[in-house]
């Protein structure tokens, strides 16, 4: 394996007035992460390299970037930014759990930036297949320590019904997220073509602050080969998404592309909710963001934005924006707004006023979205997402396709379309069409499955808010799901919530409910037992759909809340 210093490659080349780098195929070690920003064109062809990188920081990071196209490339990490191992011992009450290391895998005080190993979820994985295990939820700890260097324990405050199905023998991977493999921000056009990313510290791809088009077409997020002198094959790819766009002008377009392993969504797409904080006149107000001002960033005058309920998110009014700044706010809101939002002391908000182009009387305590900057216009289609935690495709986008593509063994949700308010990631969706997508195996983790869940299904419309006892507004609107396939899901085969204007027709559903769903989602008023379950939705068009043999926990082929 050779040494390369790939940022002083590109900045020669660059100097030279070139923008495209060949390398030779081979194995390369890279010693520190790179950062190339502020120029104009930039193609790197990796002809079937590999790049061995750090395990941690922003390994391949790109900003500022009209133009960038990266090909014919694989990036691993070495040592691995995960560790992994045996359950090797478990209390009677199943709150205590020891383990050891995988040889040839990291030690456990390869992570001193963390005071536990897997602060951000330990994940349960069936010795024989090398999956997810069936049944077991991922775990978030009351504490996480090492026994030494090799052998480690962790313990939980309480008790859900699935750390019983733990076995002694049973894997374990630990998540601890510190960056990213590509970091892509402020860019134009961003084209991926047969990247293969084996593992990370955080995401696959990340991408915020985008303006121009984005495509994604045969690559691949796999795991890569056992380290040297070990035994087990790995348990992770990524440890977090495999891929994130948020804050952007435009959507990507994927096609055939393979994910699997990564700790976190296949996919996800988002703009965000800000907060009002201060009203100037009926037509000005301030709008104040904690720890960054991402979202406001590729913002334009003449963009829409949306005024909303601070409550239940419901549309006030819109306008048009005609200025936005930034600015120093005055010192007593600032120290109002940290004390109500609990900020620890490192945190910043950042202000911007807006002026728009007419009156809406926008109140402090509204919430805003601006959709043009929630990644638009987005496709993807014949993809194949499978083995991996959380969601398959999660979009708070709107002006899209989805199409052709297969789901397989997705722990939580195959496919969620709308808001997640409780992370203030926007936004409400509108114009999505669903078609012939095959979804199996797969909605099994038992959080899916909470009373409090409010993405209990295979194809989820969503709206998961703040405050439970919120009105359900309509606000995702005009989505056509059309003969999609639906087999082997723990949960409905469609959880339709807050929207308005659905078509669903010709889809195919067998064995959806494989899980008991009776009291998923009753504490924020939520029913999931038919194999359609609309909740606190208008206008949804039901025809010429098929089920078949319905799950054991199926109470209805369809059903509405309220009735």
């Amino acid at each position: 394996m050779e040494s390369l210093d790939l940022k002083d490659e590109i900045t020669k080349l660059l100097a030279q007035g070139k923008t495209e780098l060949n390398l030779p195929k081979g194995r390369y070690k890279i010693s520190e992460a790179i950062h190339i920003n502020n120029t104009k064109s930039l193609t790197i062809n990796g002809n079937g390299s590999t790049l061995i990188m750090p395990p941690k920081g922003e390994l391949l990071f790109f900003s500022n970037i009209q133009n960038i196209h990266i090909k014919n490339l694989t990036v691993d990490c070495d040592p691995l930014p995960f560790t992994q191992g045996t359950i090797t011992k478990i209390s009677d009450d199943h709150l205590e759990y020891e383990y050891e290391v995988h040889p040839g895998y990291p030690s456990l005080d390869a992570f001193p930036k963390y005071k536990t190993i897997g602060r951000s979820g330990i994940f349960v994985f069936d010795p024989k297949t090398l999956r997810w295990k069936d049944n077991v939820p991922d775990l978030y700890t009351k504490d996480s320590t090492s026994i030494s260097l090799r052998k480690g324990q962790f313990t939980f405050k309480h008790l859900m019904e699935g750390y019983r199905n733990i076995k002694v023998g049973d894997y374990v991977a630990f998540k601890n997220m510190y960056g990213n493999v590509f970091l892509f921000k402020g860019c134009g056009d961003v084209t991926m073509e047969d990247v293969i990313v084996n593992t990370g510290p955080g995401a696959g791809f990340l991408m915020r602050t985008c303006t121009g088009k984005v495509i994604m077409k045969r690559c691949k997020i796999e795991k890569g080969p056992k380290p040297k002198g070990a035994v087990h094959e790995r348990l992770l790819s990524t440890i977090a998404d495999g891929f994130n766009l948020a804050y952007s002008r435009q959507g990507v377009t994927m096609e055939e592309c393979e994910f699997s392993y990564m700790g976190d969504d296949a996919v996800n797409l988002h703009g965000s909710f800000m907060s009002v904080v201060k009203k100037i006149d009926d037509s000005t107000f301030l709008i104040g963001r904690a720890w960054s001002d991402e979202p406001l960033q590729k913002v334009l005058p003449g963009d829409k934005i949306r005024i909303l309920d601070g409550n239940d998110f419901g549309l006030i009014n819109e306008a048009k924006i005609l200025n936005l700044m930034k600015i120093i706010p005055p010192q007593e809101l600032d120290q109002n707004l940290r004390k109500k939002w609990r900020l620890p002391t490192k945190a910043k908000i950042f202000y911007s006023q807006v002026k728009l182009d007419k009156k809406v009387n926008a109140e402090a305590g509204n919430k805003v979205e601006v959709p043009a900057i929630a990644c638009p216009n987005f496709v993807f289609r014949r993809n194949y997402f499978h083995d991996h935690r959380a969601r398959g495709l999660r979009l708070g986008a709107s002006h899209g396709l989805i199409e052709q593509n297969r789901f397989e063994r997705i722990k939580s949700t195959p496919i969620s379309l709308g808001p997640h308010a409780i992370h203030n990631e926007g936004g409400w969706i509108e114009d999505i069409v669903v078609k012939n997508n095959t979804i199996m195996d797969s909605c099994f983790d038992e959080r899916t499955f909470d009373k409090n869940a409010a993405n209990t299904g295979a194809i989820v419309l969503l709206h998961f808010l703040h405050d439970k006892s919120a009105k359900y507004v309509q606000e995702n609107r005009n989505i056509r799901i059309l003969n999609n396939k639906i087999e082997r899901v723990g949960g409905p085969g469609l959880l339709i919530t807050s929207a308005d204007n659905v078509t669903v027709e010709g889809n195919t559903f067998s064995n959806t409910h494989l899980l008991n769903c009776d009291k998923s989602g009753n504490d924020i008023r939520l029913k999931a037992t038919g194999v359609i379950s609309i909740n606190y939705s208008d206008k949804v068009d039901i025809k010429n759909n098929y089920f078949g043999k319905l799950g054991s926990f199926a109470r209805k082929e369809f059903i509405k809340n309220p009735e």
